[in-house]
């Protein structure tokens, strides 16, 4: 197992970090969460990986934070993505990367899988909005819309997920 020797944080700055992304991630899952490839919710790997604490990193205001040995799990916000496209052999074990997007001005992100290909395990890519994406419009297909269009040249094997998670 590798050690995150290179990150430079106390454990109180990681601690709030880290819980705020768990929790943001864990109940917000519980209630919404839509595949955007399959149309099931009965992935009982990806139940685990995002419920159970494993090993993550966070990609927090342009910097990287890490907690435990060989990270699964990366939570990024939408400022930091940039970290995401840079080779980084803290990346290698990553199976999921969320990405939270709290406002209009994150929508201009975009992801081409070309950018991901530092992410040799990675199975799950989710995005988390916090704000009203398409207004008062329930349906589905609007955030469908919205999160696809932020991708290109995605692999096929990739689940692309989206959460809608409004703080109260």
């Amino acid at each position: 197992m590798k050690k995150l020797t290179n990150l430079k944080i106390n454990s109180k700055q990681c601690g709030v970090v880290l819980i705020m992304f768990f929790t943001i991630i864990t109940t917000s899952y519980a209630f919404n969460p839509v595949n955007l490839k399959i149309a099931q919710k009965t992935d009982m790997y990806l139940d685990s990986l995002i419920s159970n604490p494993v090993s993550s990193l966070v990609l927090f205001n342009d910097k990287i934070y890490g907690y435990g040995d060989t990270p699964a799990k990366l939570y990024s916000d939408a400022k930091s993505l940039p970290l995401l496209f840079q080779a980084n052999t803290l990346f290698d074990n990553i199976q999921l990367i969320s990405v939270k997007i709290s406002s209009l001005s994150d929508e201009s992100i975009k992801i081409s899988g070309s950018q991901l290909s530092n992410f040799k395990n990675l199975k799950y890519l989710v995005f988390i909005y916090e704000y009203p994406l398409c207004g008062n419009n329930v349906d589905e297909t609007c955030l469908s819309n919205k999160t696809m269009d932020k991708l290109s040249s995605i692999d096929e094997n990739l689940q692309v997920l989206y959460i809608m998670s409004i703080p109260q």
